[in-house]
């Protein structure tokens, strides 16, 4: 059954009401719950999203595509879409369906570009599907596919689903997948053998399942993301540093050993007080694009997207508008997040919202000096855009904050005092740089003035 629809997007004077620090609606039609997956489409140079986009023409979720001028509708789901990737000539989705534009499914389809077909009988739900050295894998909270015992994990061999090295997890959740170093890991939650618990990651290697290190620790923590990068394994979702792991929300794995990426990720000023959770990683550029539920990466204020280089952490203008941040990817260097609210600035945005530029508000390389000294972690300057007053958080009460405009003219020269504030109301709105000089280290960032 073939459907396809074109929906124009807003107009350029409703996308300027919506541009605040940046952001602006993406510009999708209906009435939008929730973006649960997007995909950049290289090969036809398409960017998709689903999740819970209401058609009120079917009462059923559509399954779109942006071609960097319109919206389409290219399918209607009578449940949720979780996953989309592109294998060979055709659009693969997965999620809890029945049916999509009538035909009868079981949690994952392929589209042709004309019509939709079956794939396959999974007798749970698919939450991710991904290519992986030309070989299309599907993970979820199936047991069964195709009268197949599976455990959350199949892969496609041309004509038919097969169980992946006999993946023994029995009620495994398994949301990701990724090849590292020529060996196939996977993530997800409950990898019990037994009452053997494998903590949440697991890698095949020399014939046999195996933990990494001592996987992900903490009756909370989960993996949601796996993603190679610069020759490290980064793994991402629920992950609380004070459960002795390396990092909050994310960390990276060399085939050896844990570390963390710089300072790391956080929620609030207290690490202590939940953990952060990331919901999607991204390669654009070769920089990696993190998207979640966090307020700091390292010390610098990121609500919920950051970018790690290798090196060091990088920020963008963030709004409150982004309650969470669920999904990210990168079209036409444009930045589109699946983010929290319906609204901004009282004009509807459907929950997806695209950056207007690449171009981070600061970065922060975490030094040898700071590493070494206890005194200078946790160092967090806030809120960024900021509008009457700078926080400097665990600063010494005597560093030099020197505030300089776009064109390196010195706007400001003065010591933190003990209250570690600075007043910046008098400034006119636009971008600034910062510099704080301690005894210890000098941090330098971006300023955003509204």
């Amino acid at each position: 059954m073939k459907l396809k629809t074109s929906i124009a997007i807003f107009a350029l004077t409703a996308k300027m009401a919506f541009a605040q620090n940046g952001w602006i609606s993406a510009g999708t039609p209906y009435t939008t719950l929730q973006i649960n997956c997007l995909f950049n489409d290289t090969i036809s140079d398409r960017l998709y999203a689903a999740g819970q986009v209401l058609n009120p023409s079917f009462s059923k979720l559509a399954i779109l595509y942006y071609d960097g001028v319109t919206w389409n509708n290219i399918g209607n789901a009578d449940n949720q879409t979780r996953g989309i990737t592109r294998f060979n000539n055709d659009i693969i989705v997965s999620g809890f369906f029945s049916k999509i534009n009538g035909v009868d499914v079981n949690n994952i389809a392929r589209y042709d570009g004309t019509n939709w077909y079956s794939f396959g009988n999974f007798n749970g739900f698919v939450w991710n599907v991904k290519v992986l050295n030309d070989t299309l894998y599907a993970m979820g909270a199936f047991s069964m596919v195709d009268s197949l015992l599976c455990n959350g994990i199949a892969k496609w061999t041309g004509s038919s689903w097969k169980p992946v090295f006999s993946f023994p997890y029995v009620g495994a959740y398994v949301y990701d997948a990724e090849i590292y170093q020529g060996d196939l890991y996977l993530g997800g939650n409950s990898f019990y053998i037994g009452t053997t618990d494998y903590n949440d990651i697991v890698v095949y290697k020399n014939g046999a399942w195996q933990m990494v290190g001592n996987g992900i620790l903490g009756g909370t923590s989960f993996v949601d993301k796996l993603l190679a990068y610069k020759n490290e394994l980064i793994i991402a979702g629920i992950i609380w540093r004070s459960a002795s792991n390396t990092g909050d929300g994310i960390q990276k794995w060399n085939g050896s050993s844990w570390s963390d990426l710089g300072m790391g990720l956080r929620t609030g000023t207290n690490p202590n007080n939940s953990a952060p959770h990331v919901h999607d990683m991204k390669i654009h550029n070769n920089e990696l694009y993190v998207a979640g539920v966090f307020d700091y990466a390292d010390s610098l204020y990121a609500k919920h997207l950051a970018k790690w280089d290798g090196e060091k952490w990088c920020n963008f203008p963030t709004q409150d508008f982004i309650a969470t941040n669920l999904v990210v990817d990168i079209y036409h260097d444009t930045i589109f997040t699946g983010c929290g609210y319906d609204t901004l600035n009282s004009d509807t945005i459907n929950y997806l919202a695209k950056m207007l530029s690449l171009q981070p508000l600061g970065c922060r390389v975490t030094g040898i000096d700071e590493k070494q000294n206890n005194e200078a972690e946790g160092m967090v300057v806030y809120p960024n855009p900021a509008n009457e007053y700078l926080n400097f958080l665990h600063f010494e009460s005597n560093s030099t904050i020197i505030v300089t405009d776009m064109a390196g003219q010195l706007i400001i020269k003065t010591n933190l005092g003990s209250n570690q504030k600075l007043d910046i109301s008098n400034l006119s709105s636009g971008i600034y740089f910062i510099r704080v000089q301690s005894s210890k280290n000098v941090q330098t960032l971006k300023l955003l003035k509204q």
